[in-house]
């Protein structure tokens, strides 16, 4: 991965190719670093819908139903404690960005201190009584990591892999820079973000992340009613009754230049500075007859838990509400 980041790519990808005709890899972007489980199917880095078993399906659709819950806890725990956001640790982030990439960890199961801490955030109360009760479903889900993760206008994830294949990203994207300005990159398939969108994956295979919400333009873009688009806005503030009139003079001000008028207004009234923020919840692949033990270091950007333990939310402890 080293000649990935510093601009190698066919060197890597020729290393890569090797190892598939050599029978190692069953794909080049597909490299898990500890564990290749080869009775999972390789279906590339998005997973469909209509091929996850009903428990996950059902699963999706529960964590739809509570985005409002989802939105409100980020929120508050944003505005009150924002000194919870942990930085990557790992090394993932491009250090040349302009931006961060921050984690306010929900469920994180690690030691702390010496502690092991395997409890859900006070922070998030409906959210955990929610994960616990879809992490007990039978035929449900594994829950194995939960945050609210957020990719700041120009911020990169380096291209990566996890550590192994018996696990899915589940990401909820709570919201998300205009203009498809918030990208999941890997190999030449792009997908961009947009609230609401509620998006299954194999982190096994290369994947990079980019938020360039610094770089898009200001002008306005096609096909957009900015006008409706500022009523909807102040109608959802509450305030439309106040600012109706003052549209016409609002729009006149900032012609030539809508979009930018959009996200200043989003941010004065909605603390929207451009970020990408997901619900990202890592759980184990649904078809995973029995998880391989990783090595300690493998563990490190899941949570290693006890040896003794059987990992996941039903099973650990800690001084805040067990999940």
């Amino acid at each position: 991965m080293l000649q990935v980041w510093r601009g190698r790519r066919q060197e890597a990808d020729e290393l890569f190719g090797g190892a598939v005709d050599a029978g190692l890899l069953r794909d080049t972007r597909q490299r898990p670093l500890e564990v290749l489980d080869r009775s999972l199917p390789a279906r590339g880095p998005w997973v469909e819908e209509s091929s996850l078993s009903s428990g996950v399906v059902a699963t999706i659709e529960r964590l739809r139903g509570h985005l409002p819950d989802f939105w409100e806890e980020y929120l508050k725990w944003n505005r009150t404690r924002a000194q919870d956001a942990e930085l990557d640790k790992e090394g993932l982030a491009d250090p040349h960005g302009t931006g961060r990439w921050l984690h306010y960890w929900i469920y994180h199961p690690r030691f702390e201190r010496g502690v092991w801490n395997g409890a859900c955030h006070y922070k998030t109360p409906k959210t955990c009584s929610l994960l616990k009760e879809l992490n007990s479903t039978a035929g449900g889900v594994r829950i194995l990591r939960v945050d609210f993760d957020i990719l700041e206008p120009g911020a990169r994830v380096r291209p990566h892999c996890h550590d192994s294949n018996q696990e899915l990203l589940l990401d909820i994207c709570l919201r998300a820079p205009r203009q498809r300005a918030a990208l999941v990159r890997s190999g030449e398939e792009e997908r961009a973000w947009s609230p609401g969108d509620v998006v299954v994956s194999d982190p096994s295979y290369e994947h990079e992340e980019l938020n360039l919400g610094k770089a898009r333009d200001d002008a306005a873009q096609a096909g957009v009613d900015y006008a409706q688009e500022l009523r909807a806005f102040y109608s959802e503030l509450g305030m439309l009754e106040d600012k109706e009139q003052e549209i016409p003079s609002i729009l006149a001000k900032w012609q030539g230049r809508e979009e930018k008028m959009v996200r200043e207004l989003r941010k004065k009234y909605a603390s929207d500075r451009g970020e990408r923020v997901l619900l990202r919840i890592l759980i184990s692949h649904p078809d995973a007859k029995s998880p391989q033990r990783r090595s300690a270091a493998a563990g490190r950007s899941q949570g290693a838990a006890p040896s003794k333990g059987a990992g996941g939310l039903t099973v650990q402890s800690g001084s805040e509400e067990e999940l």
